[in-house]
């Protein structure tokens, strides 16, 4: 049964439609909203964006004027906003350098594979029947970091290397169809086998990373990125597995990639400590770059300009749980197939490399390497229930 919020919603969405032309080439908005806009149906974004996805645009808001308390000034706001804006249509910003030059990890695709979780479309409304929710949506996004090109895939028909700006209009309608659910649930059957065996196929002989987030819904689709599986593994030299799982915990499939140009590192930042400050002497310093701890890596952030991180250095909440005590927060990497020859601390840099090509304002890096932080952030163009 649909709810009154629903049709609140799909009224408003109507009405953006009816007083914004359509475009006929994809283009950015940016609505400027007064402070504290929300109504009796709730926030009335979602709808917003999911009328401009009907016009052919993509959606960025911007609230001008600062509450009170609010620090950061309009001219912030607005380079915030239209830096969001680009990083909808897929723009990254990828500064070339001697390293980067010298190492041969960037020279490959990279393959983000991702999944949007928990999808109970608005319609459903807030019936918490299981049937009207769907677990879990597949995503693929393919990047090279020279070209900048970014295209992604999903397993559902006329969802096949889409632009960002393309995929992003195809989930706001993609959400708001009555066979919604169906179709991420067929999506989600068998897992990244086939696409895996896909990708072993399309790069023999050129070099692809395979991203992926050891998440618990991804563990679910791949249970090769558990660490039962790759402890099972059989290893001719440090990296390189004589198979590796590709299937599900339900249906196995041992593979092999070794001889092609696969490589795949598993990514885990949200099950790992958040705090790394390095001792030199009497003194605490910041810490960033590539780290090697036994067989994983972690990349850390160069430290942002922010006393809060600063303080960190000797001192914590439990030392004063009044005073803001931060630290960057680590992302552990870990290569679960690599090719002979390869240096593992090489195609470590390089997902590393990819959490800073990002367009930011505050930050040098985003948590995610580029195509997963994508992925991640493809769920604010579905009009869903349960959105926060």
């Amino acid at each position: 049964m649909q709810s009154d919020k629903y049709e609140e919603n799909r009224r408003r969405i109507e009405k953006v439609r009816g007083i914004i032309p359509a475009s006929s080439d994809i283009v950015g908005a940016l609505v400027i909203l007064p402070p504290d806009l929300r109504e009796e149906a709730g926030d009335p974004k979602a709808a917003l964006r999911a009328g401009f996805a009907d016009t052919n645009r993509l959606t960025q808001f911007i609230v001008p004027r600062k509450k009170d308390g609010e620090k950061d000034s309009p001219k912030m706001r607005a380079h915030g906003a239209v830096t969001d804006l680009f990083r909808q249509f897929g723009y990254t910003c990828f500064n070339e350098n001697r390293n980067t030059q010298k190492n041969p990890a960037f020279g490959a695709d990279v393959i983000g594979m991702g999944a949007l979780t928990q999808l109970r479309p608005l319609r459903a409304g807030a019936s918490g029947d299981a049937k009207n929710t769907a677990k879990l949506l597949p995503v693929c996004i393919t990047y090279n970091v020279r070209s900048g090109k970014m295209t992604v895939d999903c397993d559902i028909d006329g969802f096949y290397r889409l632009s960002c700006p393309q995929a992003l209009l195809k989930l706001s309608a993609l959400s708001r169809s009555e066979d919604f659910v169906g179709l991420c649930r067929s999506a989600q059957q068998g897992g990244f086998r086939s696409r895996l065996i896909g990708i072993s196929q399309l790069y023999r002989n050129d070099a692809v990373m395979v991203l992926a987030e050891s998440s618990p819904a991804l563990r679910q689709l791949w249970n090769g990125l558990t660490d039962k599986m790759i402890g099972q593994c059989e290893y001719t030299e440090p990296y390189i597995p004589s198979m590796i799982e590709t299937g599900t915990k339900a249906h196995s499939d041992m593979r092999s990639f070794c001889g092609t140009g696969v490589r795949i590192m598993r990514v885990r930042a949200q099950e790992i400590p958040d705090y790394y400050t390095r001792r030199e002497g009497e003194n605490y310093v910041s810490a960033s770059g590539v780290f090697q701890y036994e067989k994983v890596f972690w990349g850390i952030e160069p430290r942002p300009n922010n006393k809060d991180y600063t303080l960190s250095f000797k001192r914590s909440r439990f030392d004063d749980p009044c005073v803001t005590y931060d630290e960057c927060r680590p992302v552990e990497y870990y290569p679960i197939q690599l090719q002979p020859g390869d240096d593992a601390r090489t195609w470590a840099a390089f997902t590393n490399c990819l959490r800073m090509v990002m367009v930011q304002t505050s930050r040098d890096s985003v948590v995610l390497p580029a195509p997963l932080h994508q992925i991640n952030l493809m769920k604010e163009y579905m009009l869903l229930a349960n959105k926060r």
